[in-house]
């Protein structure tokens, strides 16, 4: 099969095609207390927090919602993918 013709072309795709099926349960997701009172205080100070990953936006939004004071985010979604190159 050449590599075009396949169904899931990349991470991006991968990871958009889970998200249709099934999205984690994001409060069991381990959170770094220190990230989350660094982003109460960056709201404390009236500043803007935004989350940037390279997941779908589906499971960044949740995350959103979970922790809550997230003014919005950057995530990877209908083929764009936050990702940088060098990662793996």
């Amino acid at each position: 099969m050449a590599p075009d013709s396949h169904p899931l072309r990349g991470r991006t795709e991968f990871k958009a095609t889970v998200a249709d099926h099934v999205l984690p349960n994001v409060g069991t997701i381990p959170i770094d207390e220190a990230v989350v009172a660094s982003l109460r205080e960056a709201k404390e100070n009236d500043r803007r927090v935004y989350l940037a990953t390279a997941t779908d936006r589906r499971v960044a939004d949740a995350v959103d919602e979970c922790v809550g004071g997230i003014d919005g985010d950057l995530a990877s979604e209908q083929g764009v993918k936050l990702k940088g190159e060098s990662e793996g």
